[in-house]
């Protein structure tokens, strides 16, 4: 690994956990990853813009040291070079919810070595307003973990306005059920390829690229990342009852298949608000996003990932 790593930092990732470790951060990933350099995120959206300029420079590789919603602005900032010059990607989570990294092998408590790392090839997801168009990549958002839909994406704007001094999982879960008892649920217009379309009331829609959100939920816990495919997870007409009822099966990846919940695996997924009904809330990686209508789609192997494989168990 004698490649130069560009690491985009995010000082305040973890409720200040970057800022506080920053000394033995330095020392583990130049471990793992060889010569480094640095660049502190100043701002949202900082990273993207950091990642993009990177990327224009033929960076070979870029690090980031942060939470979910970090490592999403870098690979927004990644995908706008051609693939063939895209620099590979390396998560270092520091963060509060770390949903990504459960997936790719990064979760736990033992140590990781130099050795255990290996490149893939993965996909990405894509959430736009109208039909994609490789034109106009501005009007798209990326996403390497997960994209969603309505009550989700309004608990996500509820825990980033709040503390997450007491870490993803609980900051999460409470958002969730405060935002919950509040919500009201949506009817929607869904098409998932050619294979499935209806009117429905909903919850929350998911597009699982990857297994888990919300600080630790496994939302979709089939989906691949490298499969060409996304997990389209529907979660039905349920309130507050009803989530605190399943919350264990759902953390546990036990939920589908239950009253209220179902998945489709495709490429393409078409979302839109019923009638008078106001624009549904949506997420990616846990940032809000312009609300739907929107399509979600898959753009297969688009990108290579640094990480521990051999320790994911969904890949």
């Amino acid at each position: 690994m004698a490649q130069e790593t560009l690491v985009v930092a995010n000082p305040v990732a973890g409720a200040g956990k970057v800022r506080r470790r920053w000394r033995q951060i330095q020392t583990e990933l130049e471990r793992l990853v060889g010569p480094v350099s640095y660049a502190l995120t100043e701002q949202r959206g900082h990273a993207g813009e950091i990642a993009a300029n990177a990327a224009s420079r033929g960076v070979a590789r870029v690090a980031v040291v942060g939470g979910d919603g970090t490592v999403n602005e870098v690979v927004n900032g990644l995908m706008t070079t051609a693939a063939a010059n895209r620099p590979e990607l390396f998560v270092y989570p520091a963060g509060s919810g770390g949903d990504l990294a459960r997936s790719i092998g990064l979760g736990g408590d033992r140590p990781l070595e130099s050795a255990d790392l290996t490149t893939r090839e993965v996909d990405v997801g894509r959430v736009q307003r109208g039909e994609p168009n490789h034109d106009e990549p501005s009007k798209c958002r990326y996403f390497l973990n997960i994209a969603s839909f309505g009550a989700s994406a309004a608990v996500v704007e509820r825990v980033n306005r709040g503390s997450k001094l007491f870490g993803g999982k609980v900051s999460y879960f409470a958002g969730t059920v405060q935002g919950l008892a509040t919500y009201r649920n949506r009817r929607v217009r869904l098409r998932i390829d050619d294979q499935f379309e209806r009117e429905l009331v909903v919850n929350t829609v998911v597009a699982g690229n990857a297994r888990f959100f919300g600080g630790g939920m496994m939302i979709a816990p089939h989906a691949l990342v490298d499969d060409g495919l996304l997990d389209f997870v529907v979660v039905g007409d349920l309130g507050v009852v009803s989530f605190l009822r399943r919350a264990g099966e759902i953390y546990r990846g036990e939920h589908l298949g239950r009253d209220g919940f179902w998945m489709m695996r495709g490429q393409k997924m078409t979302i839109e608000p019923v009638g008078a009904a106001k624009p549904v809330a949506a997420e990616t990686d846990g940032e809000s996003v312009a609300s739907a209508p929107a399509i979600v789609d898959v753009l297969p192997r688009a990108l290579r990932v640094l990480a521990p494989w051999n320790r994911a168990c969904a890949v």
